[in-house]
Formats: structure tokens, sequence, C-alpha cells
């Protein structure tokens, strides 16, 4: 049986937006943080970028 981990059942409201994986969600824009950003650009070059 899955249980919820009490350090993440947290509620807020939509119009705060979350911040997910590396990602910004809002009602308008979802945006990729920096680290995660500069982490993909240094590891892709034409080899592999079919995967990304």
């Amino acid at each position: 049986m899955l249980t919820i981990n009490p350090k993440n059942d947290v509620i807020v409201p939509s119009k705060c937006g979350l911040k997910f994986l590396g990602h910004s969600i809002n009602k308008d824009i979802v945006a990729v943080d920096k680290h995660t950003t500069k982490s993909v650009l240094d590891k892709l070059d034409w080899h592999n970028a079919a995967s990304y």
C-alpha cells in the first residue's frame, strides 16, 4: 500500500504556483530554473540532441 510522505502533503492555492523537478509552474508560464538549463546545455551535443 502507498502512503503519503508527511513532509510533502502540503496544499497550496493554485495562484501561488509550484516548483517541481527544476520547473516553476504558474498559471501563465512554465519556466526551467537556471541550474537545470545549465546542466542540459553542458551535456547537450549533436550526438545526443534527439534524446533531449
